[in-house]
């Protein structure tokens, strides 16, 4: 596997806001376990003029780009276990419940439905 050179996870969503913060204490789901700003997703004020995304479409945004180490995690695990496929290994039923529930745990997290402070 590469190194990789981006933030370490946990990356969640500030609540209420559209601020991501990423190396977060995973324990420590205060404020206090925040580590430091990743992005900010923009928002434009309710107008029907306004072509930007609104409240609700800038927190979903949030919510998907907070759980982008987690998706990276399972497409790493997801290739290596299609690469031990193509070269004749079966996978047990074990390997299939463990991505299937972590492909479930990253959706959920991109929907914003399993965020914490």
């Amino acid at each position: 596997m590469t190194e990789t050179l981006f933030t370490p996870g946990e990356w969640r969503v500030e609540q209420g806001t559209t601020l991501v913060w990423g190396a977060c204490n995973a324990d420590d789901h205060t404020s206090r376990g925040m580590g430091y700003p990743i992005a900010e997703c923009r928002i434009t004020p309710t107008a029907k003029w306004a072509k930007r995304p609104d409240e609700a479409e800038g927190i979903a945004n949030a919510h998907l780009i907070a759980a982008s180490p987690d998706g990276y995690a399972f497409a790493e695990k997801a290739a290596h276990f299609l690469t031990g496929l193509h070269l004749g290994r079966p996978l047990s039923t074990d390997d299939v419940e463990e991505l299937l529930a972590e492909a479930k745990a990253y959706l959920s997290k991109a929907r914003g439905e399993s965020s914490h402070v």
